[in-house]
């Protein structure tokens, strides 16, 4: 979740899904798999699962769909979500399905190297949250304050961060300090 606002394309959905879905891509360099942006297939049967639909959002390994993203905005926020496909049974997606399933167009991560884990992908994403996290608490105290005011306001009916499946505040490791976060700029100059 991210204020639209903090992305330096957010206004255009197309350009956000990039921008945010760069992190993966970076991220996944880390693995030695190498992503791209998909390009959008038509789909063929199985309208059910969403791995085999394909947008420009999507990203690819050697053109074949990894990770499928979607985005829900409203107020001035983005949440995006994505599907990481790890492993599949196409056997058992053609029973769910009961037709046959053509698989050529998605990979799975274990397709690509056996050798990485559930676990190894986990401590990458953590990696990545850790690094980001000032920026997190700073963006969830925000959204959470405007969630607050459009529902006292009933300009929404529903206060996503009250009750028992509220969204909660991101935890971390590190005790908290006041930082201010890099730039796009200042992220890219300490990759290199």
């Amino acid at each position: 979740v991210c204020p639209v606002s903090t992305l330096n394309h957010g206004e255009n959905v197309t350009q956000s899904y990039k921008e945010i879905s760069q992190i993966l891509i970076d991220a996944f360099k880390k693995l030695d798999i190498d992503l791209d942006f998909g390009g959008v297939k038509k789909l063929q049967g199985h309208k059910d699962y969403c791995m085999l639909v394909s947008t420009g959002a999507d990203l690819c390994w050697n053109n074949r769909k990894l990770i499928g993203s979607a985005q829900f905005r409203k107020e001035g926020y983005i949440l995006q979500h994505g599907s990481i496909l790890y492993d599949y049974d196409k056997d058992l997606l053609e029973k769910i399905f009961k037709e046959k399933v053509d698989t050529s167009s998605i990979v799975s991560v274990k397709e690509i190297n056996p050798n990485i884990t559930k676990q190894d992908i986990v401590e990458l994403l953590e990696a990545e949250r850790i690094k980001s996290n000032s920026v997190l608490k700073k963006d969830y105290s925000e959204l959470r304050q405007v969630m607050e005011y459009a529902f006292y306001k009933k300009l929404i009916n529903e206060n996503f961060f009250s009750g028992r499946f509220g969204i909660k505040r991101p935890t971390s490791y590190k005790p908290d300090k006041k930082v201010d976060p890099l730039t796009r700029s200042e992220q890219l100059k300490l990759e290199q």
